[in-house]
């Protein structure tokens, strides 16, 4: 299947789940927090490979493509919020991540933070990178989470923070987020 058809009916599907669920992104809040009023957070985990993920980076991923992409705002500052997705041959399977990319934080602080969930987001687990968000680092303008099984019917978010602790991968309040995404 090529990847124009196979991507169409992700976004028929993802267009028809956020209009039905009405779910998008709060403005203040913490990743047990963010979809206090449409979900439960179940913890961090990144699914594949007893909840660790993979480095989507160094991983060996073919046909990667972003299949969403939004920009959220930090003030007057854009900051690119893609959800990508790609397959390994030798996992024989697809993943996703989040990637944001700043247009203007080379002091770092900025995070990213890939919320999955099998059940329409009623319960819902964060993938960062390990057991914490993925910050912009000093000197760079992009970061990434972990990649996760990119399986059918799951939703996924991708949402973006700022302040904490790039160091110590804590803290911090949430911007905001994209809609859930079906799979």
């Amino acid at each position: 299947m090529s990847s124009k058809t196979h991507r169409f009916p992700r976004c028929v599907a993802a267009t028809a789940v956020s209009l039905a669920l009405g779910i998008g992104g709060l403005i203040g809040s913490t990743p047990a927090h963010a979809t206090a009023s449409a979900g439960v957070f179940k913890g961090w985990s990144c699914g594949y490979n007893s909840g660790r993920g993979i480095d989507p980076g160094h991983a060996g991923l073919t046909r990667v493509a972003t299949d969403h992409s939004k920009w959220i705002w930090n003030g007057n500052d854009p900051i690119t919020t893609d959800l990508r997705n790609g397959w390994s041959h030798s996992r024989g399977r697809w993943f996703a991540w989040g990637r944001i990319s700043d247009t203007y934080s080379y002091q770092g602080g900025d995070f990213v933070v890939a919320e999955w969930s099998d059940d329409a987001g009623r319960t819902y687990h964060a993938c960062g990178w390990g057991n914490r968000p993925s910050y912009v680092a000093n000197q760079t303008v992009a970061a990434y989470t972990k990649a996760f099984d990119w399986v059918r019917g799951r939703s996924v978010r991708i949402c973006v923070g700022a302040g904490g602790n790039p160091r110590t991968h804590s803290g911090g309040h949430y911007i905001g987020c994209t809609h859930w995404y079906l799979s």
